[in-house]
């Protein structure tokens, strides 16, 4: 990110495509080498590069690869997420971050990367969500892990925001479709089922603010989807989809093994991203356990560099060694650094977020799932919210940009 860390303009001319570029907000811009913006994900030295017929693992330099201009000039905040760490019997803080009182376990000093393995199961219920603008410029490329076998995607709400505009207004901003395999093919479209008022809020009052004053990363930053149809119109939606279980357990400990599944896309060009773009799963450790409140609780993991763990990479999965989700790679620490190698990744556990949506909602995060007629719920929500979360941005825009939508009413 630049100084206004919440996205970048697109260099074009025109109101409404000057507008399309600033609308990106959460979700981000990305025009050549650019990818979502407070999205944040990083990196190792053996790398599982999925293809459509097989698996191919390479031992890599990658850990040294160059963090690109615009993620290492535009796309970081200024300071650190305002986390604390959450002790171990030996703590290691991150930067800016303070020893919480509570004690949690700790696996093996000397940890391997991961002994246990993963198999289709797992990568198939991982997505890409991909945004384009009016005029097919793409915007923003991010991940999401289908929780559901009806169709409902986890993914990041910096992700999700998009969506908000994929119907509004009258033509829609956004064209957003739901990618899989490797490389990701456009499959199924999708409507937002459920995003956090706060962070829309919080979001929109920062948009503006030099530094992210204001905005702490990774706090609320989860959003559901649920897929409604193909991009095909004649072609049949799965039953079931494939989906990956959700934990909810405590934590993982400091120095536990995971994997990190994602669509990662910081050091692609647009083309390659629209193209090219191959589902990435990466062994990797966890190394701190940290928390939003001082509290003790285990809201996010933090991860060294893995090359799974770039910009685009936002909304994947964090494996833990029973093949369920435990967290979600959403932010980086702000000194990343030059390579991905100095980079952190952190990643909210599901744990925090299953915590998050039922004070927002009184359901757990599986009661909400499990609702029936997902679809008719989305459509619900959009109904609710969606004009109330469009105005909020529209005046945003206008106040500070002098932006104003036309068939808007301000």
């Amino acid at each position: 990110m630049s100084n206004d860390p919440v996205f970048r303009l697109l260099l074009l001319t025109g109101v409404i495509v000057a507008f399309v570029a600033i609308v990106s907000g959460v979700a981000g811009v990305f025009s050549a080498d650019r990818v979502p913006v407070r999205q944040l994900p990083v990196q190792h030295t053996v790398v599982h590069v999925e293809t459509a017929s097989s698996t191919i693992v390479t031992a890599s330099d990658s850990a040294n690869a160059p963090v690109s201009p615009s993620v290492s000039a535009q796309s970081m905040p200024k300071k650190p997420a305002e986390v604390t760490t959450v002790a171990a019997p030996a703590p290691a803080p991150t930067p800016a971050a303070k020893p919480a009182t509570q004690q949690s376990p700790e696996a093996p000093s000397n940890p391997e990367l991961a002994y246990f393995s993963i198999d289709s199961l797992q990568r198939d219920a991982v997505v890409n969500i991909y945004c384009s603008d009016g005029d097919n410029v793409p915007i923003s490329s991010g991940s999401g892990v289908i929780v559901d076998p009806r169709g409902i995607i986890l993914t990041n709400a910096h992700v999700a925001t998009d969506f908000l505009f994929t119907e509004w207004p009258n033509p829609s901003l956004r064209n957003c479709v739901v990618r899989t395999g490797s490389p990701a093919y456009p499959m199924y479209r999708a409507s937002l089922l459920f995003i956090p008022d706060a962070f829309v809020r919080t979001n929109v009052s920062t948009l503006f603010v030099p530094d992210d004053v204001g905005y702490v990363y990774g706090k609320d930053d989860y959003a559901l989807l649920v897929i409604t149809g193909r991009t095909n119109p004649a072609a049949q939606l799965p039953d079931p989809f494939p989906y990956m279980r959700l934990s909810v357990a405590p934590q993982l400990p400091k120095n536990s093994p995971a994997y990190i599944i994602g669509y990662p896309a910081g050091l692609l060009g647009g083309i390659t991203t629209l193209r090219d773009l191959y589902m990435i799963t990466s062994p990797a450790i966890v190394r701190s356990v940290k928390s939003f409140l001082n509290n003790g609780q285990a809201d996010v993991l933090s991860f060294n560099g893995t090359i799974a763990g770039q910009h685009g990479a936002s909304g994947g999965a964090i494996i833990e060694s029973d093949l369920r989700m435990a967290g979600m790679p959403t932010f980086f620490d702000s000194n990343q650094g030059t390579t991905t190698a100095d980079a952190t990744l952190n990643a909210i556990t599901v744990r925090y977020i299953d915590g998050a949506i039922k004070d927002e909602t009184g359901l757990s995060l599986g009661e909400y799932i499990a609702r029936p007629d997902p679809i008719s719920l989305s459509k619900q929500f959009m109904s609710q919210y969606g004009s109330v979360y469009q105005t909020l941005y529209a005046h945003a825009w206008k106040d500070h940009l002098g932006i104003i939508l036309p068939g808007v009413t301000y």
